[in-house]
Parts: structure tokens; C-alpha cells; sequence
């Protein structure tokens, strides 16, 4: 796996030439970034002259390029507020959302979270540093099949935040592990501070490993249960050629599921083991190998995209189609191309999200071993 930045910069230069002619001399063109910032008028040559190096530094200023810290940025979803947590995991405003509402009286993760958490801890707590047991991680890549919701003619109905989880976790463990919630309000406070600062740390990175394994997992499952088993049950494309456009657009896709449903399964059952999990590299190691699915995506998703767009422009049924699904409560008000992208760029967070966890890493963790080794793989 490449490592790849989380930060997104927008570098951007821009000149533009002007005149100020003076009376009885000669006009001199100028460029923008060296007039003048308190008066904007431009100076002839005997104004060079006079500011010398001083302006020579000033302009080697200006010309320094510019970047957005995106992290620091408004969404720019209009569906994104104060108070309504957005579609996108990478919002910036999402923490603070989540947090909001978790905080309010009577929500989930309030004063009745300990109490749920309390009933998970069956096996106890595990000292950071220390050696899990086993999750059952080496077993080769099963079916997914088992893990996907039951398809039905015409649209699947998928299931619904509040009616059920994919996951297969039992009700409790659905409101403690919801998609999203700080790792700090799913544990007791007197778990929590028995912890260093550090600890906290590394707990809520591992966290965002798990919980956003979840999202993936299930966005993979909406476009196999809403999108496949959709153009596979309607008239929308032909069907002499419905399975060959399905096989070009979606490609892998189900390989993908297979891959991650186990890494999915994998994390989750280690989070519900401990309140303070002591390792995940192990985990990823026995997955890992088998990430050839995503390659094989990444190298054919320009196609993929390519092939769903002249089908939109030829075929005005499944034009129609197209939007009237996009347009459902599920998708999230995201369009099909960006789920379609979404396995590439899982991908590439990998690296990222494993960082994080083995920057507060104790040097006595399996984990500070095993992720630098599951990160050059």
C-alpha cells in the first residue's frame, strides 16, 4: 500500500499587468504583485530604484504560494449543518456533530452509554500494550454472502439506521459502536481514566480504523444491494448486454465485500472483546495479502466510469433511472461515481488511519511491529 496525505492544498498564482501613467514622463507597465499594497498605484522606474531590496523581498513574499488547510474549512455540502451530521466521514465538522449530539439528553452515548458498556465488558478490560486474544483472523477469505441483506424483486430495501445493522452486532453493541461515536463515550470513565492521554489517543484512532471499515463495508453493500441487484431485476439496460455493462462498471466490487466483510468482522469482534483493545496490526496482516481485489478496481475504474456515463448519454430510460435512485434517502445525496471511487481511495487511507494508531503506540505493542510491516506490504 502508498501512503497518501489527508491534507488537500489548492496552490494558486495569479498576475495581472496595469499602467498609471504620470504626467510629463513616461508610462511604466508594472506587474500586480509589485505595486503597491496600501495604495495600489503602480511606480515608475525611479520608485525601483528607491526601494531596493525591501521590495525585492516584499515581492518574493507575495509570490510564495497559498494553500487551504481543509481540515479548518466549512463543508461545502448545503445539507451540512451545526447540528445535522453530514453525508461525507471526511467533513470537518462531522467530530463536532457527532459529539453534539451524542451530548444531548436522552441520545445515545448520554448517561445510559455506561451502563450498556458496563454489560459488554463481559471479558474485561485489556492493559494497553498487552496481547489480545485471538479473532479468529487466519481462517481464509469466506463468503459474503451470509453478511449482505436478502434480495428481493425490484429495489432492495436496505436497512436503515435504527432498524438494524449489518454488522450482526446484538442491539446493545449497535448503540455503543455506532457509526462515528468517539471511542471516550463507549467506555466507563473509570476505564477511561485509568488511561494516559496518550492511551486515549490511541484508542479513538483505533476506533476510527473500526468504524470506518463499517462505513466502507456498508456503502460496498448499498451499491451491490441498490445498484447490481437493481439493473439486474429492471428493463433499464437491455438484457442481452445487462450483465456485461454490470461487469464493467461495478468490475470487482463483490470480491471487494468478500475482502472486507472478514477485515470488518475481524475488527469488530476484537472491540467487543475489550473496552481497551491492545493491537490491530495482527489483524491487518493475515488480511492484507489478500488486497489484490482492490488493484484489480483501481485499474480498471477510469473504464468503468467511462462505460456508466455513454450509457447515460445514449439511454434515456436509464438516465431517468440513474437520478431517481441518486435521488433516495440512501444514497446520502451522493452520486453513483462517488461510491464508485470510494474503494480506491479506502485504499490509500489505509496507511493514513495506521499511522495515527502507531504514532501513540507504546514500544512494548505487538502493534509497533506488526503496522509498520502491514503498511510497507
Amino acid at each position: 500500500m502508498s501512503k497518501s496525505s489527508t491534507l488537500e492544498t489548492h496552490s494558486s498564482a495569479s498576475s495581472t499587468n496595469g499602467y498609471h501613467p504620470h504626467a510629463g514622463t513616461e508610462s511604466t507597465i508594472v506587474p500586480y504583485s509589485n505595486q503597491s499594497l496600501n495604495s495600489h498605484t503602480t511606480h515608475d522606474h525611479d520608485d525601483h530604484a528607491n526601494q531596493g531590496d525591501g521590495l525585492d523581498s516584499h515581492v518574493e513574499a507575495l509570490e510564495l504560494p497559498t494553500g487551504v488547510f481543509t481540515m479548518l474549512t466549512e463543508c461545502y455540502s448545503a445539507t451540512c449543518t451545526r447540528d445535522q451530521v453530514c453525508y461525507s466521514i471526511t467533513c470537518p465538522r462531522r467530530m463536532e456533530q457527532v459529539t453534539r449530539r451524542r451530548n444531548r439528553p436522552g441520545s445515545v452515548g448520554g448517561s445510559s452509554t455506561p451502563t450498556k458498556v458496563a454489560r459488554r465488558a463481559t471479558i474485561g478490560s485489556q492493559p494497553p500494550g498487552s496481547i489480545p486474544g485471538t479473532s479468529g483472523t487466519t481462517s481464509p477469505v469466506g463468503s459474503a454472502s451470509g453478511h449482505g441483506h436478502p434480495q428481493s424483486s425490484g429495489l432492495p430495501r436496505l436497512v436503515k439506521p435504527g432498524e438494524g445493522d449489518p454488522i450482526g452486532l446484538d442491539d446493545e453493541d449497535d448503540a455503543v459502536l455506532e457509526t462515528g461515536q468517539l471511542w471516550i463515550h463507549t467506555v466507563p470513565k473509570e476505564v477511561a481514566d485509568t488511561l494516559s492521554d496518550a492511551e486515549k489517543k490511541r484508542q479513538e484512532a483505533i476506533n476510527e480504523v473500526i468504524y470506518t471499515e463499517r462505513d466502507f463495508v456498508r456503502d460496498m453493500e448499498y451499491l451491490r444491494d441498490v445498484w447490481v441487484a437493481g439493473i439486474k431485476n429492471s428493463d433499464v439496460i437491455p438484457v442481452e448486454r445487462r450483465d456485461e455493462f454490470i461487469s464493467h462498471v461495478f468490475w470487482n466490487i463483490l470480491a471487494i465485500i468478500e475482502v472486507n466483510t472478514r477485515l470488518r468482522d475481524a475488527l469488530t469482534k476484537r472491540q467487543k472483546q475489550f473496552m481497551v483493545v491492545g493491537e490491530i496490526g495482527d489483524i491487518f496482516k493475515d488480511i492484507v495479502p489478500f488486497f489484490e481485489p482492490f488493484v484489480e478496481y483501481g485499474a480498471h475504474q477510469m473504464y468503468g466510469k467511462y462505460e456508466f456515463e455513454k450509457e447515460k448519454s445514449s439511454n434515456p430510460a436509464f438516465a431517468a433511472w440513474v437520478e431517481e435512485i441518486e435521488r433516495l434517502p440512501e444514497s446520502r445525496k451522493l452520486e453513483l461515481n462517488g461510491y464508485l471511487t470510494k474503494p480506491t481511495t479506502r485504499l490509500a487511507r489505509y496507511p493514513l488511519l495506521l499511522d495515527a494508531v502507531l504514532k501513540h503506540t507504546p514500544d512494548n505493542s505487538p502493534d509497533k511491529i506488526n503496522i509498520p510491516e502491514v503498511i510497507q506490504m
